[in-house]
Order: C-alpha cells, then structure tokens, then sequence
C-alpha cells in the first residue's frame, strides 16, 4: 500500500499497519504535528469523505488497498477561513430569530415555517464549523466556558430549544414558536459570537 500525500511526498510507516484506518491515523498524526491537516482522501480512484471512511474501510488491510492519494493545507488557513465563515454568519442568527417571531407572531405565521427550516440548518451549520475550528486546535469545545456555564451546556439547552420550536410549529403553537425564538433562541445566537470570539483568541495565540 502506498501514501501519497499532496501528489509528491510518500509517507513511510514506523511500524507496518494492521489496518488501513490506522494507517490513515498515523498519517494524520505526523501531518498534525507539522501543522498541516487532511482534507481530502482518494483510495485507489475513489475520493471519500469523512462520513463514508468508517463504512468503506472497516476491517480492510494495507494488502487489499493499492494506493491512498490524501490531499492537505495548513491548519491556519483551515482555521482562518472558518472562523472568516462564521463572523459573516452569525450576524444573521439573533436578527433572524427575532424577524421570524415577528412572522410567527403576525398576520400570516405560515410564512415563517420555510425561514424556520433555514435558520434552523444555518444554526446546525454554525455548530459543525465550530466544532471543526476547535478540533483543529486541538481544543476541547465542550469544555469551553462563555461566562459560568460550558459550550456543551450551552449547546444542549439549544438542541432541546429547536426541539420544542419543532413541536411547536408541527402543533401549530404560534404564540410559543414565536416566544421561544423571541426569548429563548435570540439570546442562544448571540452566545455563538462570544463562543466564535474565544476560538478566534485561541487560534491568534497559536499563530504567534
């Protein structure tokens, strides 16, 4: 089995791998180290994406693989571009949580369930690219504290809160959509920022 790592580098193994996924965990080990991280991954012809390595390569050994070809960047610039994603989204969360409780809350509330579903993946989006900053940091999130109470906590008491406002919607309990988003969801937005502000602290300590 050959690595190839950026079309012109080979990685050289310590130790020969019993499996193809520790292989590849060394490999992004040794990148780690040298501040670089994988973002993209070909096996023999065929690109794969996180969400499928599991599934493609459980059990498989280096002899049933011929060539893995994994693609890299600098883990600051991942982290930069990130963060620069989050600044220009989270803006849009606490006016959006407010502008769709005015909707839930007026004339014709059936024209806020499509901007429900929005808000509600472009939350969904915010978490995911937090997570991906932190991971690359090599930060706990869920540790992270924004005043006394921990990420985790805070991201918990969010997924029950879009959890009730799904049941409300689906029940048509306008007046409870439009509280939670008003009282409950706008201020939950606003925390993202500070959560996005400690990691972007992080990352400029790690760079200088």
């Amino acid at each position: 089995m050959d690595v190839i790592i950026d079309g012109n580098r080979t990685h050289t193994f310590e130790t020969a791998p019993s499996e193809v996924i520790a292989a590849l965990g060394e490999v992004s080990a040794t990148l780690q180290s040298e501040g670089r991280a994988i973002v993209g991954i070909n096996i023999d012809g065929q690109n794969l994406t996180a969400d499928r390595l599991a599934e493609v390569l459980e059990n498989k050994t280096p002899d049933q693989v011929g060539t893995i070809s994994v693609s890299t960047e600098r883990v600051a610039i991942l982290v930069g571009q990130a963060l620069d994603e989050l600044e220009q989204s989270l803006p849009n969360l606490p006016q959006a949580c407010h502008e769709l409780a005015h909707v839930f809350q007026g004339a014709d509330p059936t024209q806020g369930f499509q901007h429900f579903q929005v808000l509600a993946e472009l939350w969904s989006h915010v978490k995911e690219r937090e997570n991906t900053v932190a991971h690359a940091l090599g930060l706990d999130l869920d540790s992270m504290k924004v005043g006394d109470t921990s990420v985790k906590m805070l991201h918990e008491h969010l997924n029950r809160t879009l959890d009730d406002a799904v049941r409300a919607m689906e029940s048509q309990d306008l007046v409870l959509l439009g509280d939670l988003l008003e009282y409950e969801l706008a201020p939950r937005a606003e925390s993202e920022a500070e959560i996005v502000s400690m990691l972007k602290a992080q990352a400029q300590e790690r760079a200088s």
